[in-house]
């Protein structure tokens, strides 16, 4: 099995498994076809093409049987590579229940500080720039489907109870 084959199984994988956990987001009486659950759906929609499309990929060109073998000698991952995609992953299906009990700011700030944290090899930022860029990202996003879509996204069950 490729690299190619390997990685889109485990993108296809987490894609379905997300899709069938947003369903549990839901709109409020006033909410239409375009709901608080867009989002997380056009995400998972997109890791379910994007792993498609690594698993239906054909190499062309010259010495393909030469490389799949070089492939196969080399693992596909490290260990900390394995553990790295198994947190990722982790954090792609406590996203949406987060999102359902702390609501759409937390759940993605949450989302995106794992991510930046889990793919900073090298460069290796600082927590406060991670935390800046995770809200920013957040805020943008927030106020895109706010104010331009004019979509409420989901506040989150114990958010509701604290502010009544």
């Amino acid at each position: 099995m490729t690299k190619d084959k390997l990685s889109g199984i485990i993108i296809l994988l987490t894609g379905i498994i997300w899709m069938l956990l947003t369903t549990q987001v839901k709109g409020n009486a006033f909410s239409t076809v375009i709901g608080p659950e867009l989002f997380p759906n056009i995400a998972s929609g997109g890791l379910i093409l994007c792993g498609l499309g690594l698993i239906l990929r054909k190499r062309k060109g010259k010495g393909m049987e030469e490389e799949k073998e070089k492939e196969e000698e080399k693992p596909f991952f490290s260990r900390e590579g394995w553990i790295r995609v198994m947190k990722l992953s982790l954090a792609l299906i406590a996203y949406p229940f987060i999102l359902d009990y702390l609501g759409f700011i937390i759940a993605s700030v949450y989302l995106l500080f794992i991510t930046t944290t889990l793919f900073d090899l090298e460069k290796k930022l600082s927590l406060v720039k991670k935390i800046i860029f995770s809200v920013i990202v957040t805020a943008a996003a927030f106020l895109f489907f706010d104010y331009v879509l004019n979509l409420m996204l989901p506040g989150g069950k114990l958010i509701r109870l604290i502010t009544g």
